[in-house]
């Protein structure tokens, strides 16, 4: 008679099987993100602390702080969620933070194209009305409240694709 060991698994071997088997490239890419993002983009902020105002000053700066927010949370939430796939326990907290992540990955990617238009503007039309500090403040507003607009959606009613059961007492989101 031969033994075969424990036919079930509970979720710690689950979860080792799926970080070691598949999600080697993203925990590696957020960790290059965690150590590369940090350090960059608080050199920004000591950089950019000493130029004068100005609307890139203001753009570039906001950004920076967006992106070491992202650094600072999303990054370790999701290496988080990684470390624990299909363990999870908290829908909700899943929910709110990954819609306040998209919001601040569409603030950036907004910023950056208010950055371009004010660059093309100034190439391409230079006698005309340029944004000055005074309106980049309100184009910056209305962008975060946009993009907050937008991470709603995910927060109020994203529900899980489907609840994956590996039978045996095991399931996850």
């Amino acid at each position: 008679m031969t033994s075969t060991g424990n036919a079930f698994h509970g979720r710690e071997y689950y979860t080792e099987q799926i970080v070691n088997q598949k999600l080697v490239g993203p925990i590696i890419y957020l960790l290059i993100l965690l150590l590369i993002g940090q350090p960059g983009n608080i050199s920004i902020l000591i950089i950019y602390r000493n130029y004068n105002k100005n609307v890139y000053r203001k753009n570039i700066w906001i950004i920076a702080v967006v992106d070491l927010l992202i650094c600072f949370i999303g990054v370790p939430f999701n290496l988080g969620r990684l470390f624990k796939y299909y363990n999870f326990q908290s829908l909700r907290a899943c929910q709110i933070v990954a819609g306040l992540l998209d919001s601040g990955i569409m603030t950036s990617t907004q910023l950056l194209v208010l950055l371009t238009i004010h660059r093309y503007r100034q190439v391409c039309y230079p006698l005309r009305r340029q944004i000055t500090i005074q309106n980049v403040t309100y184009f910056i507003g209305a962008y975060f409240d946009i993009e907050i607009a937008s991470g709603i959606p995910q927060i109020a009613v994203l529900q899980p694709l489907a609840e994956t059961d590996f039978g045996h007492g095991v399931t996850g989101y």
